[in-house]
Parts: structure tokens; sequence; C-alpha cells
């Protein structure tokens, strides 16, 4: 959950970073009551991640770069 908390952290995705933050925290403290709840509102935000970044990615890749123009020239 830490590792994951951080990399979330990356892409301001609030939601998915508050939920890894609860994981975290019960791992730690090892008070497991909700973490199936918090499980899965954590796999949907980071769903909702994936999707936005391959958007993006697609995205990225569909715009002419410098490097890309030089490329096909």
């Amino acid at each position: 959950a830490h590792a994951l908390k951080g990399s979330i952290g990356l892409f301001i995705q609030r939601g998915a970073y508050q939920h890894a933050h609860r994981l975290e925290k019960a791992a730690r403290s090892g008070d497991l009551t909700g973490v199936d709840e918090t499980c899965a509102a954590l796999e949907t935000e980071m769903a909702e991640l994936c999707t936005a970044l391959g958007a993006l990615r697609k995205k990225l890749l569909a715009s002419p770069t410098p490097t890309r123009r030089r490329a096909r020239e």
C-alpha cells in the first residue's frame, strides 16, 4: 500500500491516494476493519486512473512532436 500510495501521489488522484493511505494505516495498526470496502474503492479509482493515463498516452502518441516530424521527413 505504501509504494502504491506514493505512485498514485505522482498523478494527484486524491481518491485513490486516500484509499491507499487508509490501507497502509490499517496494515500498520493491524486493524483491518473496513479493508475490503477500502480495497474495492481503491480498485475502482485505479481503474479510472489507468483509463485516464491510457487516454493521455494515446493523445501524446498521436500528436506530432519535433522528433517525430523529423523522423517522418
